[in-house]
């Protein structure tokens, strides 16, 4: 998600502001495209995820990191002007954005550890 941004045109700008009102304010409309689209991409996540995780972890503990993940993912895309001003970086310059990448790869794999720790 945070990679793909670099390569979107205006119209996709559009396009991903109107999605993602549309995913909000429509939960059926959500349901349905995650069972067709994107129900396997998460659980190809989650199983990377359980990789990660202690054998008796919790069952909704995968799906908490998964959210974690997303919800960085998210925020970079539909807030990227508002990070810029924050962070004094320019996240259309792809080594920019390949940064922050690892970064929250980084972020979830230290937290994975440390879950696993205490």
């Amino acid at each position: 998600m945070i990679l793909g941004n670099n390569s979107k045109t205006r119209d996709e700008s559009v396009l991903l502001r109107l999605f993602i009102s549309e995913l909000k304010d429509e939960p059926d409309f959500f349901t349905t495209l995650h069972q067709k689209y994107f129900g396997p991409l998460d659980r190809e996540l989650t199983r990377y995820i359980k990789m990660g995780l202690e054998p008796d972890a919790p069952p909704e503990t995968a799906s908490f990191w998964m959210i974690t993940i997303l919800s960085q993912c998210l925020l970079f895309r539909h807030h990227q002007n508002i990070l810029n001003c924050l962070s004094g970086l320019d996240f259309s310059r792809p080594e920019n954005s390949e940064k922050l990448a690892k970064h929250i790869a980084n972020t979830v794999f230290t937290g994975l550890k440390y879950h696993q720790t205490t």
